[in-house]
């Protein structure tokens, strides 16, 4: 992430006011005497228009103006013109910014203070939409045009503390190009009891001129891109657990899952774009085992270190146990036992070792090696890591179990896919994050139980177990899945209640911004939801 570099100059200007055109002039010369930077005439002229809307700034006077050098992450190249009272009454803490773009010289975001009497309530809705429509009209001239209301709101409270006497309205709008919005590009005009703007605030990271956006009228039909959503939805059939607010123990229901929950579908490919982050889950894989239905049971200390010796072929001879002490918020006893050893000081290597089981029952849960601060290389490949993941399963789970779904697969190996404007930046890598990763769940009546499942992660260099989680529960009681209706209709209902809607993106990735936006259809809602198999109905978490 970077940060704004302030790069021109302070203008010291004398105390008493001075017209303000004498102040541009005697601006520019200071500019082009101390850094060479002269400002543009659009900037001269975009600065005039905001006064001539505000009276109350004409009365201050210029103190500095400054060049900021933008980024992708707080915005474009701007020039921070900022006022103080001229009179400098001690105290008054009377003062204004106004910044601008520096190519287009559009307002881009405004603040005044403690010029008028605080006002002792807030304007009326009709007020507040009044001033800030002519407020934008006054800056920015039909440009405005391109920004829609959206809601207008009494602010009652200020950087998370609770406001005991409002006195100001926030109107927001949303930005449009040719009647699509512009996703992230809001901006929030603040008017005071006194009918006066105080403020403007920008959501976006520029600001766009409209020849910049694709022409909407080449992306594909709504109909088309509907058929390519509701194949990506691929609605599919799995038990999930439901827990309500008075069920302590909750239950488990039968739903049709989404794999894509939220992304953007590029609006003239059809494909899933890789300009914006998005979340569709792997295609899940059947897989086949013969379990030997090993039990893990630690009921002890002595028996968890006879286990992992046994199990998982790690000596911890030379290793200290480490005591948990842990107790959980409510001060009730925890469910569960650790067990945690540690390499002696004096080792080459430093390594960690867990175990956690059931308190009641000595169901073992968890068991973790972990080799300190070493970043494994890649020897062994993917498939057989896989390969190794299934047989550590076909050991421990279940006798009964025939078959698993493989749900979930990464290697740290992998290459992201980036588009070509990004340069892609070094990613903070853990130990533990180098591991081959391997979700398994098990099935009922072939289908996924998500709440009964089996993770394992495999060292890339030595093609040991690192990680095993068993968190298999119960196939009782599950609903039977007779009466579902068809994953087409599934996929039909989740469409309807959650539509694509055409939107423009402006992706960034840090500091680094794409030079265009980018017209997609994404979900209308991003959301935890699914389908009621049995009627048919879309749910959401609440």
């Amino acid at each position: 992430m970077k940060l704004w570099i302030k790069v021109l100059i302070l203008l010291s200007l004398v105390c008493n006011f001075t017209p303000y055109h004498q102040i541009a002039e005697a601006e520019q010369m200071s500019a082009q005497k101390k850094k060479g930077k002269k400002v543009p005439q659009e900037v001269q002229d975009g600065l005039a228009r905001v006064i001539s809307v505000n009276p109350e700034l004409a009365a201050l006077a210029l103190e500095s103006t400054d060049f900021w050098e933008g980024s992708g992450y707080y915005g474009p190249d701007l020039w921070k013109f900022s006022f103080v009272d001229p009179k400098e009454r001690e105290d008054s803490h009377v003062y204004a910014e106004v910044e601008l773009d520096s190519k287009s010289g559009r307002l881009f975001e405004f603040e005044i203070v403690n010029v008028l009497p605080e006002p002792t309530k807030p304007p009326s809705d009709d007020t507040a939409k009044r001033v800030a429509n002519s407020f934008l009209a006054g800056v920015w001239g039909d440009y405005a045009n391109h920004y829609r209301l959206r809601e207008i709101e009494v602010v009652t409270s200020e950087y998370d503390v609770e406001v005991e006497r409002p006195v100001k309205t926030m109107v927001t709008y949303e930005f449009f190009i040719q009647g699509i919005q512009v996703e992230r590009f809001d901006i929030q005009v603040t008017v005071d009891g006194n009918g006066r703007v105080i403020e403007l605030r920008n959501d976006a990271i520029l600001s766009p001129d409209p020849s910049q956006f694709p022409d909407p009228h080449r992306a594909l039909s709504s109909s088309k891109a509907n058929e390519i959503y509701k194949r990506l939805l691929d609605m599919s059939l799995a038990y999930t657990w439901q827990k309500e607010e008075d069920d302590q123990n909750g239950q488990p229901i039968l739903i049709f899952a989404p794999r894509f929950y939220n992304g953007a579908i590029d609006a003239f490919s059809g494909e899933l774009s890789n300009e914006v982050d998005s979340w569709i889950d792997q295609k899940p894989q059947l897989v086949s085992i013969q379990s030997q239905g090993i039990p893990l049971i630690a009921k002890s200390r002595k028996e968890a270190e006879k286990l992992v010796t046994k199990e998982f072929g790690v000596s911890l001879k030379g290793f200290r146990y480490v005591r948990d002490s842990y107790v959980d918020d409510d001060e009730e006893e925890d469910p569960y036992i650790s067990y945690h050893w540690k390499s002696a000081s004096k080792s080459k290597k430093q390594v960690f070792v867990t175990l956690i089981a059931e308190r009641k029952t000595g169901r073992v849960v968890e068991y973790e090696y972990m080799d300190g601060t070493t970043f494994p290389k890649q020897k062994i490949s993917f498939q057989k890591a896989q390969q190794k993941a299934l047989n550590i399963l076909t050991r421990y789970v279940d006798k009964e179990t025939d078959e698993l779904l493989l749900t979930y697969s990464r290697s740290p190996f992998a290459e992201e896919d980036y588009p070509d404007w990004i340069d892609p930046k070094p990613q903070t890598q853990y130990p533990d994050f180098m591991n081959y990763s391997f979700r398994f769940h098990d099935l009922y009546q072939g289908i996924e139980v998500g709440y009964s499942s089996y993770f394992v992660k495999i060292n890339p260099e030595t093609g040991k177990l690192s990680s095993l989680e068993m968190e298999n529960e119960s196939l009782n009681d599950l609903p039977k899945p007779d009466g579902v209706i068809t994953v087409d209709e599934a996929a039909e209902s989740y469409a309807q209640a959650n539509p694509l809607q055409l939107v423009y993106q402006w992706p960034r990735y840090y500091d680094q911004v794409r030079p265009s936006p980018i017209l997609v259809f994404v979900p209308k809602y991003y959301e935890s939801s699914w389908v009621d198999p049995f009627t048919g109905k879309y749910k959401k978490k609440e």
